[in-house]
């Protein structure tokens, strides 16, 4: 049989009864919780920020795309209207 003083695996239980130990844990604990939920919040605003970065990039990849297309309209266009040399030289 082990004593738990020589198990390296089990942490000693100490009674604590000093008011001001009580009160330094208690407050630990609830500084430890309320990290918790500020992490949990903090988790879920990445989230909608991810989702708005995602959202931001495809807008702007499809505004490229359509500014690349306007581009070429522009560019067919200008070769349609365009007179040929000969035309410009012998009006």
């Amino acid at each position: 049989m082990t004593s738990h003083a020589t198990d390296p695996g089990s942490s000693p239980v100490v009674a604590v009864t000093d008011p001001m130990t009580i009160i330094g844990i208690e407050t630990l604990s609830q500084a430890a919780e309320m990290l918790r939920e500020d992490l949990g919040i903090a988790n879920r605003r990445i989230d909608e920020l991810l989702a708005a970065l995602a959202d931001a990039r495809t807008a702007a990849m499809i505004s490229g795309y359509e500014a690349a297309a306007l581009r070429a309209q522009l560019a067919l266009l200008n070769a349609l209207n365009r007179r040929p040399w000969w035309r410009r030289w012998f009006r």
